[in-house]
């Protein structure tokens, strides 16, 4: 967003601070055994890989869809799951899954409540956050608290958010993403290796760091 500030309106990079926005401790990894009992009880098949917002073109979903059937030719027991309200021009979404032949395969959850929200992303082997454009990204510092393997394009604020060390693909590299969601799931010590960044990661994004950054400034 200060990069868009400079560019659109010229405004000085001196007079632009930025904060960034912190997640709440509602989000930290849940106990498995009550996992597994949420997944039980909204028929969530493991295991499965998650996107969490809305459904609309910058979220790049198709994007998503088209990896993941990718991925079944490798890992036919998969699964994707949907978690957000549809918003506008969504009806790709649904005509590709059709046209994949993949209506039993990814599951829509529509609104998912703010208590279910730790569940569910604790219950995904993968989060994966195709997205072209966002002027921050909640959803994967969300899951990266969870304790889950994110996986964010590399456009606009997600790289910045996920850090150095994060991973990040080209939003057109249908293949790349494929390959990167195989290896997060397939390569357990590459995924123990993402569980343990990611949660150091999260820590620095607080409410607490927010406010102090907004009263200094």
């Amino acid at each position: 967003t200060k990069k868009d500030l400079i560019t659109r309106y010229h405004i000085p990079s001196n007079r632009i601070d930025v904060t960034h926005l912190g997640v709440s401790d509602h989000f930290k990894p849940c106990n498995p055994q009550i996992v597994q009992q949420f997944k039980d009880k909204n028929r969530l098949l493991s295991p499965y890989i998650l996107f969490v917002g809305a459904l609309e073109p910058k979220k790049n979903i198709p994007a998503l869809i088209k990896a993941f059937s990718l991925c079944l030719k490798q890992m036919p027991d998969l699964s994707l799951v949907l978690a957000g309200k549809p918003s506008w021009k969504y009806e790709e979404i649904f005509s590709l899954i059709q046209i994949l032949h993949l209506e039993k395969k990814v599951r829509i959850l529509n609104f998912v409540p703010y208590d279910d929200l730790p569940l569910l992303y604790s219950g995904a082997e993968v989060f994966v956050f195709p997205s072209r454009y966002e002027g921050f990204g909640l959803p994967p510092l969300e899951a990266m608290k969870c304790g889950t393997p994110v996986i964010v394009s590399d456009r606009s604020s997600l790289p910045e958010i996920i850090g150095g060390q994060g991973l990040t693909v080209d939003p057109d590299d249908i293949q790349g993403l494929c390959d990167l969601i195989l290896k997060v799931i397939g390569d357990l010590e590459f995924r123990d290796e993402l569980q343990e960044y990611y949660l150091k990661r999260a820590e620095q994004f607080t409410w607490e760091n927010c406010i102090e950054k907004n009263r200094v400034a």
